[in-house]
Parts: structure tokens; C-alpha cells; sequence
């Protein structure tokens, strides 16, 4: 009996005689498409082979289904190196563009890591790959992908397994407990090179974004790596989540990488679309190591008056940044508040910011109420505070607005 040749094996077989065929340089065929037309072709068809597959942001449950993700990237890597084997003095731009001729909405970001290697992220969507190029002799080949990466589950990178294409079926939250969700794609990344360790190692990040349906805070994962001209070694990585209202998400300035995230106030929830607590999260790459200079306060002014009513809560003093007078506002924004509740006491709020950052208001589910400032040496201290009445919120004649109502 003739044995039989799985669909997928059939299609990808024909796709590379297929995709040889097209590649043929013979000047006698006028009608011969380009390499660049046939890579478009091939990419265009290992899309087509997974379309079926995918509902846009998630595989389905199917074995093959990653193995299929796993061939479209194939396709793009091995054209990215066939590029770079070519032309191998190309500009970033110039792969970033070549690369990105395989599709319209194909996204391509390259970062040179030394004279032989660049790094590349592409994007589909909010579905991504990363990979290292290098060369060896006349050839450029594929040294390394972020899918490949399998550190243990109970170790500190346990989050590098969301760049796995199994990780992207719909089904992986469901074999993970809450803890372990960071396991999970799809991811999208940002990438950019470092400072150089002791050892003239490279190192560069991984800015990863989670895929989300909707929303206006989003998971994300920052990642740390070295690269000896042989093998990569993941030295950090860290979970936040960001605002789409932030603005500017993350700067790499000379030793200094700064990332802008989005974290919760002690009394009182954001909504998804709020900036909320916006902060900046720095680390400093050291030719030995790599130093967390922690989380700074974008807006302190705000983050005073959260502190100030999480201690009003739990019955410290507030002397040394409150008067008297503001003291009082501040007992009556917390009045009934159950300080032991594992909720924020206050429920949903939000917070205005004068031009001058002088005056901050502040509203909760308790009532809103508006605070002068004065700054000294000392750091800043609520000189005034007037509660609002029932009816009103802050209002919107301020430089930034962070609505509560979602």
C-alpha cells in the first residue's frame, strides 16, 4: 500500500519547489519574477497555510498549529539572511526595507550588534519574531531565536517562554496557573543595542509587548541579553504593564535604559484607559553587571496625595507634608474607608494636574477634593485643601486629564 503524505507536508514540499522555481535567475525567461517577488510569493503562501488557524491575535488549539507559525517566520528569517548575505555592508534601514517588501503590514526593526551580526524583530500584527543574524564565511545565517529560548518554568526568566509559538494558541492560559500567565503570547517587541560588557560581550533588550483584543493598558516584558559572538545568554527580565496614553514608552541613553510603566495607587483604582500611576523604571548596564535604580514618579504631585491618604488610613502622622487645614480635607476624603479591605479603600479615581503643577485634584468614589502645593527643599508639602462639592469632579481645564469613569 502507497503511503500517504500528510496535507501539510504536501503543501510546504510544493512550496519549495515552488518557490525555487520562481527564484530562478535564467535571463532567457523574460517573465521571471524577482527574488524579492518570489519571497513575497512564499511568504504570502506560508500565511495562506495558517490562516486557518488563526483568529487574528490566537492559534487555535490543533498540534500543527505552531509548527505552521513557526514555517512563516522560517520563510522571513531565511530571506532576511539571504539579503544580508548579498549585500552584507547594508544599512539597518535598508534590510529593515527589504525585509519589509515580503508583506504590506509586515513590521521589521534591525539593530546592528557588531560588524557580522544584526538583530531583527518583526511583526505581524501584534504577533511577533525575533532573531539574530550572523555571519560565517560567505554565509549569513539564523544564530539564534527568541521561540527557542527554554528556560525553566520555576526560574526568574519563566516569562521568556511567551515568545514560544506554542505559547500562542488560545488554549495556554488554561495549563498555567494566574502566576504563570506571563508564559503565555503573543508577544511584539522593540529591540535596540546596549552598552558593551568588561568582556566586549554585546548586549541588547527586548522591549515585548502581550497581543490584547482591546484596551488601554497593556502587559508587557523587558528583557536584557548578551551576545559573545557565539551564543546568547538572557541576563534579566522584568514584567510591567504600560498606558497607550504614556506617550514615550522606552529611551535607551547611554549606560541608562528607562522604561515607562503603568502601576497601581495605594487607595484608589485607574481605569484601563487611564494613564494611572505613571512611573519610570531605570537600570543601569555596568561593564560587570546590570543595576535596578528602581521606579521614579512621573507625577509626584499625584503620588503625595495617594500617600497621603493611605496614611491617613492607617492612622500615621501626615504633619511633616500636610497643614492643619489640608489634615481636615483629607480626613473627610477618607471618611468610611476600610483600610483592611485587599481593594484600593477609595474605589475607582481619578486625578488634574495644573500647568504649574501647583494645584493637583484629586476625585474618588469618597469625593474629590483640590490641594495647593509648595515645593522646598524638603520636597513637596500641601499648603491648602478645599473638598469639592457632591456634585463635581475635577474638571477639564487642566493640562492632563485621567478620567475614573472608563
Amino acid at each position: 500500500m502507497a503511503q500517504l503524505v500528510p496535507p501539510t507536508i504536501r503543501f510546504f514540499a510544493a512550496l519549495s519547489v515552488a518557490t525555487a522555481l520562481l527564484a530562478d535567475p535564467c535571463p532567457s525567461r523574460a517573465d521571471a519574477p524577482r527574488p524579492s517577488q518570489s519571497g513575497r510569493l512564499a511568504f504570502a503562501a506560508a500565511r495562506a497555510a495558517l490562516a486557518k488557524h488563526d483568529d487574528g491575535l490566537f492559534l487555535d488549539g490543533d498540534a500543527g498549529s505552531p509548527g505552521l507559525l513557526r514555517r512563516q517566520w522560517r520563510v522571513a528569517e531565511d530571506y532576511a539572511a539571504q539579503i544580508l548575505s548579498a549585500r552584507p555592508e547594508i544599512a539597518d534601514q535598508g534590510l529593515e526595507a527589504r525585509v519589509g517588501h515580503l508583506a504590506e503590514d509586515l513590521g521589521v526593526e534591525v539593530a546592528r550588534l557588531d560588524s557580522r551580526t544584526r538583530l531583527v524583530s518583526i511583526q505581524l500584527g501584534e504577533r511577533g519574531d525575533v532573531f539574530i543574524l550572523t555571519r560565517a564565511g560567505s554565509h549569513v545565517t539564523v544564530a539564534w531565536r527568541a521561540a527557542d529560548e527554554r528556560p525553566r518554568p520555576d526560574s526568574a526568566l519563566h516569562a521568556l517562554l511567551g515568545w514560544r509559538e506554542d505559547a500562542t494558541r488560545n488554549n495556554c492560559q488554561d495549563t498555567r496557573p494566574d502566576d504563570h500567565w506571563s508564559e503565555c503570547g503573543p508577544l511584539y517587541a522593540a529591540i535596540g543595542r546596549l552598552p558593551a560588557d568588561a568582556t566586549g560581550a554585546r548586549r541588547f533588550f527586548i522591549n515585548g509587548s502581550y497581543g490584547e483584543w482591546a484596551g488601554g493598558t497593556i502587559g508587557a516584558q523587558i528583557s536584557i541579553w548578551r551576545w559573545d559572538g557565539r551564543s546568547v545568554t538572557p541576563l534579566l527580565v522584568r514584567l510591567y504593564d504600560f498606558s497607550i496614553e504614556g506617550g514615550t514608552r522606552l529611551r535607551a541613553e547611554g549606560d541608562l535604559l528607562r522604561v515607562s510603566v503603568k502601576d497601581e495607587f495605594k487607595t484608589f483604582f485607574a481605569c484601563g484607559d487611564c494613564l494611572g500611576r505613571a512611573r519610570t523604571w531605570t537600570w543601569r548596564l555596568t561593564p560587570r553587571g546590570i543595576d535596578d535604580l528602581g521606579k521614579v514618579d512621573d507625577f509626584p504631585e499625584v503620588a503625595l496625595i495617594d500617600g497621603l491618604y493611605d496614611d491617613a488610613l492607617h492612622h500615621r502622622s501626615l504633619a511633616s507634608r500636610a497643614s492643619r487645614s489640608a489634615q481636615r480635607v483629607i480626613a473627610r476624603q477618607i471618611a468610611g474607608a476600610d483600610p483592611t479591605n485587599t481593594l484600593p479603600a477609595l474605589g475607582m479615581g481619578d486625578w488634574e494636574l495644573s500647568r504649574d503643577r501647583r494645584k493637583v485634584c484629586v476625585s474618588t468614589d469618597n469625593g474629590a477634593a483640590l490641594y495647593s502645593l509648595r515645593r522646598s527643599e524638603g520636597g513637596l508639602f500641601v499648603q491648602s485643601a478645599r473638598q469639592l462639592a457632591a456634585s463635581q469632579t475635577c474638571g477639564q481645564r487642566w493640562r492632563r486629564s485621567h478620567s475614573g469613569s472608563g
